[in-house]
């Protein structure tokens, strides 16, 4: 089995990624970082082109796999998040294609904060994934998602380009629209509470600590005392919009990350 992350800053997620990963996940299992990193000042690196061989060298350290994507092309093309979005995800699903085995993929702001319930995941055919919508086309997030490669149906549909009206991973409505009829029992929709949807009546028991009340409460990003970051299926903390992707800028990050890394030190 692997778990994949593609990565574009922050060192310091990938390293409680590894720590969190050794005692969360209850299975063996590859950690690779997919590291696409610009090796040009841009706003994903805040402007600090350093950071891939920051992730390469932390990478080395730790004994993880890392993989550079080539990226090199986006210093001369105006393309949006989605999309360079997708240009990494077509290079990690062709690793998937060489290496097909169990696939766990993250986002890289993504922490787990309990157990990985891998078994649950594995009894359903075509894994775990996030449900999206936009209008009446039905796709997959392409941010956290379960599936194995040896046993998926309909693998070659696997489609994570945008579609119109919809961002990164639309053209999976593809592979939707033919497992229709299976899907109650076959894909295990994981469920999460989303940004700005809900405060601390909803933090589930499993996970709910004073340390992770602090962090939620006091993450200036929040709005009208609803909470900015997410939680996945009671198990994955999403710090969201870590690559930058609104082009916020690292200060406003700073803080609020501070204060995450203070939680996350509290359950490793």
């Amino acid at each position: 089995m692997k778990v994949i992350v593609c990565v574009v800053n922050s060192p310091q997620f990938i390293k409680f990624q590894y720590k969190l990963l050794k005692k969360f996940m209850p299975v063996e299992y590859e950690f690779i970082v997919f590291n696409d990193a610009k090796s040009f000042s841009d706003y994903t690196n805040f402007n600090n082109p350093n950071l891939r061989n920051e992730i390469v060298e932390l990478c080395n350290n730790l004994g993880i796999k890392c993989i550079n994507i080539d990226n090199d092309h986006h210093q001369y093309t105006n393309v949006n998040a989605s999309t360079r979005h997708t240009d990494s995800l077509r290079i990690m699903r062709e690793y998937m294609d060489k290496n097909p085995d169990k696939y766990l993929m993250i986002d890289s702001d993504m922490f787990p904060i309990s157990t990985i319930d891998i078994d649950k995941y594995s009894q359903y055919e075509c894994g775990a994934i996030v449900h999206q919508q936009r209008g009446n086309i039905e796709y997959m997030w392409p941010n956290l998602f379960f599936f194995d490669v040896t046993k998926l149906p309909d693998w070659n549909l696997i489609n994570w380009d945008i579609m119109p009206g919809c961002d990164t991973g639309g053209m999976t409505n593809q592979w939707f629209h033919k497992q229709k009829e299976l899907r109650n029992n076959s894909i295990y929709f994981i469920k999460h509470l989303g940004s700005g949807a809900w405060n601390n009546d909803s933090i589930p028991d499993n996970v709910r600590s004073n340390e992770l009340i602090e962090f939620l409460n006091t993450d200036s990003r929040n709005i009208n005392g609803m909470f900015w970051c997410e939680i996945f299926d009671k198990t994955f903390l999403h710090y969201r919009a870590g690559s930058n992707w609104n082009g916020e800028g690292i200060d406003i990050h700073k803080n609020i990350i501070n204060n995450l890394e203070k939680y996350l030190d509290s359950i490793v």
